[in-house]
C-alpha cells in the first residue's frame, strides 16, 4: 500500500504532484513518446509470455490473463515516465481553484455521460455509424473480429476498468491538466478532447471520442478529479453494450424519439443540480 501511495500515478491523482505548463508540442511530444516506448517497453513481456510463460500453463488462460497484465505494465511504466517528465519542482503550489465534489455530484456526473448516450441514441448513432473509418477494410474486420473472440471477462477489465483509468490520467490528468496553465479552459478543453478523439483512429469512435472529451474535459476543469472523470468514462464504456434497437419499425420509431428527449431532460436536470460554474465563483 506504501508502495502504490509513492508511486508517482497516485500522487497526480491526489494533486500531489503538479505538472509544467503543457503546450502543443509538449503534447505532440507525449503522443509520439506514448507511441515509441509503448513499442519498446512491449516487446519484454511480449517476449516473456510468448517464451516463458506460455510454455508451462493453458494457452487460452495465459492468452486472457496476459493481455491484461501486459496493458497495466505497459501504462504504468509509460504514464510513470511521462509524469517525471513534466511534473514541476514545486509540490506545494496546489491548484484550490475547484469544486468541492460530493455523493450526488458523483450520481449527476453519472447521469450527464448516461444522457449522452440516450441523445445520441437511434438517429445520431446511425450518423456516426455510416461515417468512414479511415482504416481499410481489413483492418476493422481484424478489430471486429478480435473483440468477438476476445473472453467477455478481458473485454470488461481492459475496457471497463484499466482503459478509462489510464485513458483519464492521460488525457485529462496530463494533457489536460497542462494545457489549463498555459491556455484558456475551453482552448484546453476543445484541444484535449481533439486529441482524445483521434486517438480512436477511426471517425465514427473519434467524433464520439471527442464529444465525450468536451464533457469530461469540462467536469475536469470545475472539479480537478480525476476519479470522476474515471467513473464517467468507465460507465460511457460499460453502457454502450447494452443499447438495444428494436426491429419493429413502429418500436424503433418510438424509441428513437423517447429515448433522446429523456436523454435531455436528464441532462438538463443534472447539469442544473452540478451548477459547477456558480460554486466555483461562490
Amino acid at each position: 500500500m506504501k508502495f502504490i501511495k509513492r508511486s508517482s500515478i497516485y500522487r497526480l491523482i491526489t494533486g500531489e504532484i503538479q505538472l509544467e505548463n503543457i503546450g502543443l508540442c509538449e503534447v505532440v511530444g507525449i503522443g509520439m513518446l506514448f507511441f515509441w516506448l509503448s513499442l519498446v517497453v512491449g516487446v519484454i513481456p511480449a517476449f516473456i509470455g510468448k517464451n516463458i510463460i506460455g510454455t508451462y500453463i493453458n494457452k487460452g488462460i495465459f492468452t486472457s490473463c496476459w493481455v491484461i497484465v501486459n496493458e497495466f505494465l505497459i501504462n504504468v511504466i509509460i504514464i510513470s515516465i511521462v509524469i517525471n517528465i513534466f511534473k514541476t519542482k514545486d509540490c506545494c503550489n496546489l491548484d484550490v481553484n475547484k469544486v468541492k465534489i460530493n455523493k450526488k455530484d458523483y450520481i449527476c456526473c453519472l447521469g450527464i455521460i448516461i444522457s449522452f448516450i440516450m441523445i445520441r441514441y437511434g438517429v445520431i448513432d446511425e450518423m456516426f455509424g455510416k461515417l468512414p473509418y479511415l482504416i481499410s477494410d481489413e483492418s476493422v474486420g481484424k478489430i471486429e473480429e478480435l473483440y468477438k473472440n476476445s473472453p467477455r471477462s478481458v473485454l470488461f477489465i481492459v475496457g471497463v476498468i484499466l482503459a478509462p483509468f489510464f485513458e483519464e490520467i492521460v488525457y485529462r490528468g496530463i494533457i489536460l491538466n497542462g494545457m489549463l496553465k498555459k491556455y484558456s479552459p475551453k482552448k484546453a478543453i476543445v484541444i484535449s478532447a481533439l486529441i482524445f478523439g483521434f486517438m480512436h483512429l477511426n471517425l465514427p469512435q473519434g467524433l464520439n471520442g471527442f464529444i465525450i472529451g468536451l464533457i469530461i474535459g469540462t467536469v475536469y476543469y470545475f472539479t480537478k478529479s480525476l476519479y470522476v472523470c474515471m467513473l464517467m468514462h468507465a460507465a460511457n464504456n460499460f453502457v454502450v453494450n447494452f443499447m438495444y434497437v428494436p426491429e419493429n419499425f413502429t418500436l424503433k420509431l418510438a424509441c428513437y424519439i423517447i429515448v433522446p428527449v429523456l436523454g435531455i431532460i436528464l441532462f438538463l436536470k443534472c447539469k442544473n443540480k452540478l451548477d459547477f460554474r456558480n460554486r466555483l465563483n461562490a
